[in-house]
Parts: structure tokens; C-alpha cells; sequence
């Protein structure tokens, strides 16, 4: 199994519903972002004396950046919300990381660590998707932003939990979020399950 783990998000379930009941209206244009500040504190250790890092930011260690890295769950954490993709431009970018000649260990530090993505979605939308793992104060956050016609819908998830915000009908013309209260939805894994149990991957 793929486990595109957002997917068990209630607040991303609950977001999608949104979307395709038309609560927004048609939605126009996308904003979504995942950031990381591993590059610029050791929150989640010194990179550049843990091992495990450096798959990810060298290619000769097997690493092809940080739209493989993060870039699958992203894209498919917003269009399942927003709707299928039609194109996708990327422009990506590896820094220098202030470290001698650029290299750990003897590998070359040069796998991407920042992208823009510019998209076109199939329903005629269009969006900025960015990655980055320079982003000082961020532990590991996604955001997703959708406007429609008829309102919008604000989407993020932190360590600490998940956010889901809707700005809607009249509250448009006070510029008014509300806070959505979600319900809890299964797991990823108990669906899984469930599915294992059911046989129904051969149905």
C-alpha cells in the first residue's frame, strides 16, 4: 500500500467535501506549501552530523531532491482538495550549505532543497505549490489555501494538530473566517485493514 498519509487528515477529508459540494463555488486559484527549517537548526538534529540526512541532500546518495522527498505527498494533499492537475512547471534549486567545498562525507551536497511549482488544474484554476527546507520557525508545515467564486478555504497542518477555516456566503463581505469543527474520519491504516479484511483488492 501507498500511503499518502494527509489522506487520514478529517480536516483534509472534510476540506475536499467542501470543495466538490460547492461550497466555495468554482474554485479559481490555489496556494500550497510544505516547509521545513532542518537546513537552519537542529530541531530534528544536526544534519550535518546525522546520517540520515544525507539521503536527502546529495543525488550521488541516491537522494533526487525535495519535490521526490515531499513533492508526492504535496501534490497529492492538494489535488485532492482542489482538483486534478492538467500541468505542472517546476523550477527547483540547490544552495550552497556552507559546509567545505559543499560536500559530506565526500558527497556532493547537491540535491534540490527549494521548489516552485506553477500549476494548471484540469476544472481551469491555477497555483503556486513551494517546498523548501529552509524555512527558519517551521517544524514541518503544510498549507493549502483554495479560492473559488464563492468563497475559500484555508487549510493547515502543523505538529500540533490541524487547522480547517472557511470563509463563505455573507462572511465574504467581512473578509470572516470561520473555524470548521471536523469529525474524526478512520485511519489510513485501519482502512487498510479493513480492506485486507474485505478482500477487496481483488474486487
Amino acid at each position: 500500500m501507498v500511503n499518502l498519509v494527509h489522506r487520514g487528515s478529517p480536516e483534509l477529508q472534510k476540506a475536499a467535501e467542501l470543495v466538490k459540494g460547492n461550497a466555495i463555488g468554482r474554485v479559481m486559484h490555489v496556494e500550497a506549501s510544505c516547509l521545513q527549517s532542518w537546513l537552519t537548526s537542529d530541531y530534528w538534529g544536526d544534519w550535518k552530523e546525522t546520517n540520515a540526512f544525507l539521503w536527502r541532500l546529495s543525488e550521488e546518495h541516491g537522494s533526487n531532491g525535495v519535490v521526490n522527498d515531499l513533492g508526492s505527498s504535496l501534490l497529492d494533499f492538494v489535488s485532492y482538495v482542489a482538483g486534478d492537475f492538467k500541468e505542472l512547471r517546476i523550477s527547483t534549486r540547490s544552495f550552497n550549505k556552507g559546509v567545505r567545498g559543499n560536500k559530506l562525507q565526500g558527497y556532493n551536497l547537491d540535491s534540490p532543497d527549494s521548489a516552485v511549482i506553477s500549476a494548471d488544474f484540469k476544472d481551469g484554476a491555477m497555483g503556486a505549490i513551494h517546498m523548501t527546507r529552509w524555512a527558519s520557525g517551521e517544524k514541518n508545515s503544510l498549507r493549502l489555501r483554495v479560492y473559488g467564486d464563492e468563497g475559500g478555504l484555508t487549510l493547515d497542518i502543523e505538529e500540533s494538530g490541524a487547522k480547517l477555516q472557511v470563509c463563505s456566503g455573507e462572511d465574504r463581505n467581512k473578509a470572516k473566517w470561520r473555524q470548521m469543527k471536523v469529525a474524526k474520519v478512520p485511519s489510513t491504516w485501519q482502512l487498510f485493514i479493513d480492506a485486507v479484511n474485505k478482500d477487496e483488492w481483488n474486487s
